[in-house]
């Protein structure tokens, strides 16, 4: 399971700002990057933590203490 949680650091930056509540535009925004960028990259974390929704993630990525 840890080499399924090593994120890149662009997931981990989406991961942390979608915690703070930014929206997929919102960190599309703040990161100069297109919403389909961001959508794929939220699925690449889903697929790494193994789990089907984005809560899901924020809760395995918070265990881990990958948010602070």
């Amino acid at each position: 399971m840890k080499q399924r949680l090593a994120l890149t650091d662009r997931e981990l930056t989406i991961l942390k700002l979608h915690s703070r509540g930014y929206r997929a535009s919102d960190i599309a925004a703040e990161l100069a990057l297109s919403p389909k960028t961001i959508h794929n990259a939220v699925q690449m974390i889903k697929d790494k933590f193994d789990v089907q929704n984005f809560d899901a993630a924020l809760k395995t990525a918070n265990s881990h203490g990958l948010l602070w």
